[in-house]
């Protein structure tokens, strides 16, 4: 997949609004998305969405310049520094829903504690502290399967060159269409 943008709209739902939304739309998703989904800091973001209007970039480690694997903070300085803006929390869920079209994952295996194939990761800012508690979202379509899922991991682990990251590249004040 090479570089793509997605306009992304985002609109007020509540933590049971998500999962029905989902689940209309035939997403499935992690208990570890759940786990992600309950907490006060997730909600609390949450709340305060208006709709508006984002475009996403998705783009590969690669892409970003890499010329090796790149751990979570290397790839978000480099975000940065190329003038992205980490997604919010929420930002997955809205991805997930304006990107029902997704190449299908070569690999059908769902965990395997490493990147998953054809995922589109979102390095969100950190919810918990502690790596245990999912730290990001993916997208990912297994068979015909669209998924929203939660992982985790720790700063040292190094995502392959491969690894496709959305970020958010404009917001609502400057984004029309």
């Amino acid at each position: 997949m090479k570089r793509q943008s997605v306009r992304v709209e985002l609109f007020s739902l509540k933590k049971e609004e998500i999962l029905v939304y989902l689940d209309d739309k035939g997403i499935l998703i992690n208990d570890y998305f759940k786990t992600y989904l309950a907490h006060p800091a997730y909600q609390e973001m949450q709340e305060v969405v208006e709709k508006q209007k984002c475009l996403v970039e998705i783009v590969s480690v690669a892409e970003m310049g890499f010329d090796r694997e790149a751990t979570a903070p290397q790839i978000e300085e480099r975000a940065v520094e190329m003038g992205y803006q980490l997604p919010p929390a929420h930002m997955g869920v809205y991805l997930r829903l304006a990107l029902l079209e997704q190449e299908v994952s070569q690999d059908t295996v769902l965990s395997q504690g490493k990147s998953p194939d054809g995922a589109i990761c979102l390095l969100s800012p950190q919810l918990e502290e502690e790596f245990t508690f999912p730290r990001s979202v993916y997208l990912r379509k297994v068979d015909q399967d669209l998924w929203l899922r939660a992982a985790h991991f720790d700063d040292e682990y190094a995502f392959p060159l491969s690894t496709l990251f959305a970020f958010v590249t404009k917001n609502a004040n400057e984004y029309n269409e």
